[in-house]
């Protein structure tokens, strides 16, 4: 990969959009690489499997997927070219896309290279993004809202307005299995959820958050709860999982990253937003582990309009690796699967794509 610092692309972000993005990193290890336009201010992003398309999820239900490779040019988005453009529902009115997914089927062929969707009506959609056909539009209960999902080999998991996680059949789209809101002696949810996870090594466990503040581990098998972390409030996709360990972003004014045992639901480090205070304000609304060679965790902040990147070392998640001057949040983050880079976005409109450096081991 090409680690050249494309001061150039800071320029045009400074002079076609009034963004003077400026990077905090003493150790000169992250690189803006590249940027698209959307129309609207981007709540969801996802690299796909191979890292060759990034697709951003709208606040007015657009989705916009570029080929960071090929650079084929079918819809023209300001200054670049979209791969393809479609909405994520099929009403007039213009509702939010909150989650998105890549779907990899081995059994079905149509559902190759497949982009799953879903938005605050509740319509949860498969696009074929190779010839732009939409394979399967269903939609969950009535006056229901979508606001996250996950999918595994073979489910895919909503959660949404209603406290439920629901957890469907990926080929056939049927449900088979609803996690409720709490009951007398049976702990759940009891407010809007806007992150869901599987549990990549044990896919009976499932994880889910949102506004009640309380993060809850399910085991499909039982439909019941094995336990429950108190504290981080959810408002996006900002829970990940790996290796035992529970990363949360909280949407609040201090305590926003945190790294938790699953097993035992204890806390195991506040990662400091801001060394220098304990109340940062960065009211996080995208948190993620790193992938590929990186070994550390990033964040995005509405509070405090920034991408913050953070190293795991033998003392625990430490960062001074930053892309401020945004004038509006970021709400979307996402790593790259088999490479170093990363993609963030948020209500300045604009996708940018970073790439990170690993540290020297």
């Amino acid at each position: 990969m090409d680690y050249h610092r494309n001061d150039a692309i800071l320029n045009d972000l400074k002079n076609k959009l009034n963004l003077n993005l400026n990077v905090q990193d003493p150790s000169a290890r992250l690189f803006v690489k590249n940027y698209f336009r959307t129309d609207s201010e981007i709540h969801v992003t996802k690299f796909d499997r191979e890292d060759s398309l990034v697709a951003f999820g709208c606040a007015n239900g657009s989705i916009h997927i570029y080929d960071l490779q090929k650079s084929i040019q079918f819809i023209k988005q300001g200054d670049k070219t979209a791969f393809i453009q479609y909405s994520s529902s099929n009403q007039d009115l213009k509702v939010p896309c909150t989650s998105l997914r890549w779907l990899y089927s081995e059994k079905s062929v149509k559902m190759k290279s497949v982009l799953v969707s879903s938005n605050t009506d509740g319509t949860i959609t498969y696009k074929n993004v190779k010839n732009d056909q939409t394979v399967v539009q269903f939609k969950e209960e009535q006056d229901n809202e979508v606001y996250g999902m996950d999918l595994g080999k073979s489910e895919l998991v909503t959660c949404g307005k209603d406290s439920k996680v629901r957890i469907y059949d990926v080929e056939t789209q049927q449900l088979h299995t609803t996690l409720t809101s709490i009951q007398w002696m049976q702990p759940g949810h009891n407010n809007r959820l806007f992150s869901v996870k599987i549990v990549p090594y044990d896919r009976n466990i499932i994880i889910s958050g949102g506004w009640d503040q309380n993060i809850v581990l399910w085991d499909v098998r039982t439909k019941g709860t094995i336990g429950c972390i108190l504290g981080p409030k959810i408002c996006g996709d900002a829970i990940d999982i790996r290796e035992g360990i529970v990363l949360t972003g909280a949407n609040r004014m201090s305590e926003q990253l945190q790294l938790w045992d699953m097993g035992s639901q204890k806390l195991i480090q506040d990662i400091k937003w801001d060394p220098a205070t304990d109340n940062a304000g960065a009211f996080i609304y995208g948190a993620q582990f790193a992938k590929s060679k990186l070994n550390g965790a990033a964040g995005v902040s509405h509070g405090t309009n920034e991408f913050k990147y953070f190293d795991q070392t033998k003392g625990g998640f430490k960062g001074d690796i930053a892309l401020k001057g945004f004038t509006k949040g970021l709400y979307a983050l996402d790593f790259a699967n088999l490479s170093n880079k990363c993609v963030i976005g948020g209500g300045d409109q604009i996708g940018v794509i970073l790439a990170l450096l690993p540290t020297k081991q």
